[in-house]
């Protein structure tokens, strides 16, 4: 019987380790270990939160870590990470476009001309 690290218990702190001393894993086949999408997800998530000021880069990541975090869902991967992603680039991308959205208001109306 393994415990929670992949070993079992008569194994030593020696036996954990192979011949050239390297560290041994053990092999998890529980369920989905790649969180790579969620991790690539959130990070655009609060790239785009932070870049939404410039409303072509904020929307553009806010879509791209919204299709990672949406897949990373989808391949089963459970963790806070995915929420995060999914909640920042929602917020990004809202964020560029009423940004984008008033930018252009103020251009047509003229509100953009300095008083001097």
């Amino acid at each position: 019987m393994e415990n929670q690290d992949g070993f079992t218990p008569e194994q030593s702190g020696a036996d954990r380790f192979d011949e050239n001393g390297n560290p041994q894993t053990s092999q998890n086949n529980g369920g989905p270990q790649n969180n790579g999408f969620a991790i690539t997800g959130m990070v655009l998530g609060i790239v785009s939160i932070v870049t939404a000021c410039s409303p072509l880069i904020g929307i553009a990541t806010g879509i791209v870590g919204l299709v990672f975090s949406i897949k990373a869902n989808t391949e089963g991967v459970k963790s806070g990470m995915v929420k995060a992603g999914i909640i920042c680039s929602i917020i990004g991308t809202a964020l560029a476009a009423i940004n984008g959205i008033a930018g252009a208001i103020m251009a047509v109306t003229g509100l953009m001309t300095l008083p001097f």
